[in-house]
């Protein structure tokens, strides 16, 4: 059996397969199989598939389209390996993406999900940190994926044990249900190196994606929120969304009530501990202080009102929080 099982769903992806392929083939660590699914494409890339001859590579075609969710799950079903590790059609990891993995479990038995940051490419260039630490990442999904899909590896024991699978229901946001499904089951990690070259192009933007990926994060907010045993309405939802997802505007009509919703999270999450106390109140003044600084230009004196919310007594040093504040103003939202 080889130690990793790789899952690389394809679906219309002929420009871009191959380098992803290569990619994995080039890994300095080179005890795996690479289960390459071709959801029923419409193109040539089953052909791009069946041309590599290398006995690692296993080419599985869908007879219909069946869509990410259902793919991803035959290749879990597939995978014989210790570990699980996700790629996607169109990206590139890096060649010791698989060996770093690896060792990264080795020396954190108790870490059951790991990831990474990435640098971005064929857009804009930066690279995506992500937080590290479970207790932080745990927290910080109650806002927003923060575990890159296509940089994870995690080991197959979880899947055997709790039966995770991808929910079709959340299409455009099933690896964010994925991760949320897990929590208080499993301890996160990001690795705080890039290990993935993600590719950005037109097709991962359009406004129809965006849309669908907005709804099913909500319904995805909405299950972590009532476990904190809050019941929230829609305008709650909505305004949970907007700070998620950083809607300026929105951000900026409601400030107010964005101060509101945090403590009312703060207050929940004190009730029940559903999420660590320090690592959550971090990520509460960080969407506080982001919430702020998008207000800057817009007449509201933002600092005093930072300063005045119960948010700031969770903030701790105040000189940390204000250059913090004035960086994110300056670079971000400005």
């Amino acid at each position: 059996m080889p130690t990793i099982s790789i899952i690389l769903p394809v679906y219309n992806a002929e420009s871009y397969v191959s380098t992803a392929v290569k990619s994995i083939l080039e890994q300095t660590f080179e005890d795996f199989e690479l289960i390459a699914i071709d959801d029923a494409s419409s193109d040539a890339s089953l052909d791009v598939l069946k041309s590599f001859n290398d006995p690692r590579v296993k080419v599985i075609a869908n007879e219909i389209n069946c869509g990410l969710s259902t793919t991803l799950n035959r290749g879990l079903e597939l995978a014989s390996g210790d570990f699980i590790a996700r790629m996607d059609h169109d990206d590139i990891a890096v060649p010791g993406r698989l060996s770093e993995q690896l060792s990264y479990f080795d020396r954190n038995p108790s870490i059951d999900v790991c990831g990474s940051w990435v640098q971005t490419f064929g857009g804009s260039s930066r690279v995506l940190k992500y937080p590290l630490g479970n207790a932080e990442i745990e927290a910080s999904l109650l806002f927003g994926n923060v575990i890159c899909h296509p940089t994870v590896m995690f080991r197959r024991k979880i899947v055997l044990e709790h039966g995770f699978r991808y929910s079709p229901d959340f299409e455009y946001a099933e690896d964010y249900d994925f991760w949320t499904s897990m929590l208080g089951k499993v301890r996160y990690a990001n690795i705080p190196q890039v290990l993935l070259n993600y590719r950005l192009h037109p097709e991962q933007m359009t406004s129809k994606s965006m849309h669908r990926h907005e709804l099913a994060a909500t319904r995805v907010f909405s299950r972590i929120v009532e476990k904190l045993g809050i019941s929230a309405s829609k305008e709650e939802l909505s305004l949970h969304c907007a700070i998620g997802f950083h809607k300026k505007t929105e951000i900026i009509n409601n400030i107010s009530g964005v101060e509101q919703w945090l403590l009312r999270l703060h207050a929940a999450n004190k009730r029940i501990r559903l999420f660590d106390e320090n690592a959550f109140d971090r990520v509460l003044v960080k969407k506080w202080t982001e919430s702020c600084a998008m207000c800057r230009r817009s007449g509201i004196p933002v600092l005093n009102r930072f300063w005045r919310s119960p948010l700031a007594a969770l903030a701790g040093t105040s000189l940390r929080v204000t250059k913090y504040f004035d960086l994110v103003s300056r670079r971000r939202y400005c």
